[in-house]
């Protein structure tokens, strides 16, 4: 929490595509890194959340799609590079950073 309100909790699914679709628009992201990303995140948005976490991708749920990302065995399958991975992450700790 900051001295202005709370931060944000989680992206929502629409939210999450908004910030891929901002990526792509940067021009270094392809539609196939596009469309591999959100065939990865898309199941994180069906885990029913636990009691008293919100829906949607948390801190903690974002850290585990990247570190699942980021193993070689699923780099080989969505080829989506380090360096892109790293935007993503900082591109969703701003969002989560975010105060309502």
């Amino acid at each position: 929490m900051s001295i202005f309100g709370t931060t944000k909790q989680s992206i929502s699914e629409r939210e999450f595509h908004d910030l891929i679709n901002d990526l792509y628009s940067s021009g270094e992201w392809t539609d196939r890194d596009r469309k591999e990303l959100q065939m990865m995140a898309e199941p994180l948005f069906s885990i029913q959340p636990k009691p008293g976490d919100p829906p949607g991708l948390t801190k903690d749920r974002v850290d585990s799609l990247l570190s699942d990302m980021r193993k070689p065995e699923n780099i080989k399958v969505h080829g989506i590079q380090d360096h892109k991975l790293d935007i993503l992450q900082g591109e969703c700790n701003k969002f989560l950073e975010k105060n309502y």
